[in-house]
């Protein structure tokens, strides 16, 4: 909603830049969140983690109350909630979280509750497609999707989010059970990541009149891309900076494709239905983003066992190139002028 509010409450041409202030504020977080939360998991205990949002939370809400207000043109009157339509779409979005969140866990649709949740899934959304459609006061309007700036952005929001928001998952994993990193050194590593989001947000809602967005958007793909690229390279013995680097790249070009994606998908929609386009805005990038850790998670954990199954097949006491390799190693001595 905060997205909408900003929309509504500037003029296009002061859209992007309150976008970019807004993303400033969004990337405090990031930034300072991973390494206060190391810090907190190396010295007190990860609960404290939740506990501290608590009064983060209480004076959000404190700062609303007192200084939000409705635009005008907002009707008062109470409106018919569209149960049916909202029953569906906690169905099926609920059972796809859930078959996203175990379906590694239990070998995707080798599992029965897989299947059964997946099929939920799919008719809840269907049913829910369906429902709102039809109903004269939706839960969400998806007829705002005839609105092509709007589809296309969404749509290419929801790949991008796909693509990059399993490798920013995957880094904190890497550090800390690859390269041994503390969880406060861990958390250094996305800070930088994060700081290369905060200079591209600054400098998207500096351009994005000065230059054609799809511009924009295509040197943030192509900083993405290269960062993500670096991250092939990565081995158990590499430096904190070999880490960093790619994440910053990869920071930058999510700042780059963001604020101009953003600004665009939603300046195209009507400030009466902002609230609606925002929520589905949102929605669908965060299916995009979980779909991609999802399928992340399971390519890494496959490649993890085609690996074992060669190190158990190759690893034996019979096989005498190993005993060369730990003689050149120097781990058993006598042996390599043998």
């Amino acid at each position: 909603l905060s997205q909408a509010i900003l929309m509504e409450t500037f003029p296009p041409r002061e859209q992007a830049t309150a976008m970019a202030v807004w993303g400033i504020g969004m990337m405090l977080g990031p930034i300072l969140g991973p390494i206060v939360g190391g810090w907190i998991t190396d010295n007190y205990s990860w609960r404290w983690i939740f506990y501290i949002n608590l009064p983060v939370g209480a004076l959000a809400f404190l700062l609303l109350a007192l200084i939000l207000v409705d635009p005008p043109y907002i009707k008062r009157e109470v409106k018919r909630i569209d149960w049916l339509g909202l029953s569906f779409l906690v169905l099926g979005m609920g059972c796809l979280q859930v078959l996203l969140d175990k379906g590694e866990r239990l070998d995707w649709f080798s599992s029965d509750l897989i299947i059964t949740l997946t099929i939920l899934s799919v008719v809840g959304l269907l049913l829910f497609v369906v429902q709102e459609l039809r109903t004269k006061e939706p839960v969400v309007d998806l007829r705002i999707l005839k609105n092509r700036t709007f589809a296309v952005g969404t749509v290419f929001t929801t790949v991008v989010m796909f693509g990059l928001y399993g490798t920013f998952v995957l880094i904190p994993l890497y550090c800390q059970q690859l390269a041994g990193y503390t969880p406060l050194l861990a958390g250094q590593v996305l800070s930088i990541q994060s700081l290369g989001t905060f200079f591209s947000i600054m400098l998207a809602g500096r351009l994005f009149h000065r230059l054609d967005p799809r511009l924009l958007v295509s040197l943030g793909c192509l900083a993405a891309g290269i960062g993500s690229w670096d991250m092939t390279h990565f081995n158990p013995q590499i430096g904190f900076w070999e880490i960093a680097r790619p994440g910053f790249l990869r920071g930058m070009g999510s700042g780059l494709i963001f604020v101009p994606l953003t600004t665009l998908s939603l300046g195209a929609v009507p400030k009466e239905q902002m609230g609606t386009a925002s929520g589905l805005f949102n929605m669908v990038r965060t299916i995009g983003g979980s779909i991609g850790i999802a399928l992340l998670i399971t390519f890494l954990s496959r490649g993890a066992q085609v690996h074992q199954y060669y190190l158990t097949a190759h690893i034996h006491p019979y096989n005498p190139e190993l005993w060369q390799r730990f003689a050149l190693a120097g781990a058993i001595p006598g042996l390599a002028s043998d």
